[in-house]
């Protein structure tokens, strides 16, 4: 039987498109995209974590991710790869990601390499899912910690 996970290979570029759909805090009261991250579990499925671009951040080399979810990052521990869903005007990216590093902290910052970006078009307007940002969610959510904690691990801070 061949090697499902092969060898860790050279990473590719982040697209500027990604950099910009995942930058930016959201605003209360506005629209914002969804963006799937999807693992494996222990079962072999697919378990989706929904992330707002207040968890995510990206830079040329890495997707940064702060994550909450038990589920999630036990599926990482099992198998570190994800793929990451970001969708834009007419384009359906699909961004397969491979763990670089991750904190020992809670949540968990994770920082992402791409293995492989597929693009996906028929050139026909396309909209994210989206939830509306209620007042209560940046306090709920922990969004400034989770703000700080992506600074410094896309810094290269260690966390603890």
């Amino acid at each position: 039987m061949t090697n499902p996970w092969p060898e860790r290979q050279e990473a590719l570029a982040v697209p500027p498109e990604i950099v910009t759909a995942l930058d930016g805090q959201p605003g209360v009261g506005s629209w914002e995209p969804m963006f799937p991250l999807l693992t494996v579990d222990d079962s072999g499925f697919p378990h989706v974590c929904l992330l707002s671009r207040a968890e995510l951040r990206a830079d040329q080399r890495h997707i940064y991710a702060v994550l909450a979810s038990p589920t999630t990052t036990a599926n990482l521990g099992r198998r570190p790869v994800a793929t990451l869903v970001v969708i834009q005007a007419d384009t359906a990216h699909y961004l397969k990601l491979r763990v670089a590093r991750a904190s020992s902290s809670t949540p968990v910052a994770v920082a992402f390499e791409p293995a492989s970006l597929l693009t996906d078009s028929l050139s026909v307007p396309l909209t994210p899912p989206r939830y509306l940002v209620a007042s209560s969610l940046p306090v709920t959510e922990a969004w400034s910690a989770s703000a700080e904690l992506l600074a410094r691990f896309a810094a290269g801070t260690d966390i603890a």
